[in-house]
């Protein structure tokens, strides 16, 4: 299922508890919208919310862990994408999470700070990608330092995973370097907006095994 986001333009965002747009502008319930979509496809076919996966990217990213942390249904994982929401939404219940990210985003940064919205003029504070990780190792019940393996391409890209010691839940982190913002594996992209595409990456994949 593809939800959509609020707004007045073309681009419509989520309110993901500090970006962006007229759906913080406006407080929009996007938590009750997102529960009450899992609702009505309950009833439309035979579906338990812990079977549901919740993808997303940029501030669908920041969505998907809001969502996850304040909803009161029990999902089977989150898989973040080039953003991440405050530190403090984590689930209370240990819950699946990837999170993809590159080294070289342009926004939001992989170390945090200030970050472009695609809407002009409007910024936001990003927390560390390592910060949220952190926090959802702590709720994930995460003890010591992840393991995993690398990767190199021809065009100076990289792509590291890390997993952490979690059963039975996941908690990895996906680090990507040479790319930037957009959705790793898309190639056609405005690289002024986004930065480069990863060539050796495909979130699509990943997700389809995360999924699996």
């Amino acid at each position: 299922m593809y939800p959509d986001g609020t707004g007045v333009t073309r681009l419509h965002t989520w309110n993901a508890g500090h970006c962006c747009g007229r759906s913080e502008d406006v407080d929009v319930d996007d938590v009750g919208f997102l529960d009450a979509v899992v609702a009505d496809l309950s009833e439309r076919m035979d579906l338990s919310s812990d079977r549901v996966v919740v993808a997303g990217h940029s501030n669908g990213a920041m969505m998907a862990q809001r969502w996850v942390a304040e909803s009161p249904l029990t999902f089977g994982g989150v898989f973040s994408v080039a953003a991440v929401a405050d530190p403090a939404f984590v689930p209370d219940t240990p819950t699946s999470f990837v999170h993809v990210h590159s080294v070289d985003d342009p926004r939001p940064p992989f170390e945090g700070g200030e970050a472009e919205t695609f809407l002009r003029g409007e910024s936001w504070t990003a927390s560390p990608v390592m910060d949220v990780v952190d926090a959802w190792q702590n709720a994930n019940g995460c003890d010591g330092d992840g393991y995993g393996a690398s990767s190199s391409g021809d065009l100076d890209e990289d792509v590291t995973w890390t997993e952490y010691e979690t059963y039975p839940v996941v908690t990895m982190l996906i680090t990507l370097s040479g790319s930037g913002h957009a959705w790793p594996g898309v190639t056609d992209v405005n690289e002024n907006l986004v930065g480069p595409p990863s060539t050796i990456f495909s979130a699509n994949s990943e997700l389809a095994a995360f999924v699996a």
